[in-house]
């Protein structure tokens, strides 16, 4: 009995090193993500759940960097109207090159859309826009759905967030755990498809 209590006391003291060990590299990608300015793509996807990313695929879709926009996961409330109003100056762009999804409720619905898009406009190559906490999980569920894209992450910085002191504000602490259980759910789902 007492070697198998010391077998488990190892087993969780295991489990909960590594996943300490995991939550600081996923922390480091995260602080470490930067938006890569330079790469073209097929078409633009911007995950909604913050106007700075709506702001920064726009601006993105107006320097040419992709032939179309996808907005997904927006609130059934918001119309095209709405979001041009919006984008100020750059509001001609509403009418010619961006899509409106109502569909995604989350990240895998998020991802599910965006594959039917890019494979409806025969698209390959996508600058995918969301917050850099969320990149890691929303690119490991776009390479699952649609492991042939190429996927140009353009991470935006949520100005809500202390990323450089996470470890001593408690709000972007415990945002960052909860994504990094998503994330590690994500990665099981891959790995384990049902």
């Amino acid at each position: 009995m007492r070697r198998i209590r010391r077998i488990i006391f190892v087993a969780v003291l295991l489990a909960l090193g590594l996943f300490a060990a995991g939550f600081l590299l996923f922390v480091n990608s995260v602080v470490a993500t930067q938006p890569d300015g330079k790469q073209a793509a097929d078409g633009i996807v911007v995950l909604t759940g913050g106007a700075s990313r709506i702001n920064d695929a726009v601006q993105l879709l107006a320097d040419g960097r992709g032939k179309r926009l996808l907005v997904t996961g927006l609130n059934p409330s918001t119309s095209r109207h709405d979001l041009a109003r919006a984008m100020g100056n750059k509001s001609y762009l509403v009418e010619c090159c961006v899509d409106l999804d109502y569909q995604a409720v989350n990240t895998i619905g998020n991802a599910t859309e965006t594959f039917e898009w890019a494979k409806k406009n025969r698209f390959t190559r996508l600058v995918i826009v969301t917050s850099n906490y969320h990149m890691p999980r929303t690119l490991l569920e776009l390479k699952r759905i649609f492991p042939e894209g190429v996927f140009i992450p353009h991470a935006v910085e949520s100005p809500s967030l202390e990323l450089q002191s996470w470890w001593a504000h408690l709000p972007t602490l415990r945002l960052l755990l909860s994504e990094y259980a998503k994330y590690i759910a994500a990665q099981l789902r891959t790995a384990f498809p049902a």
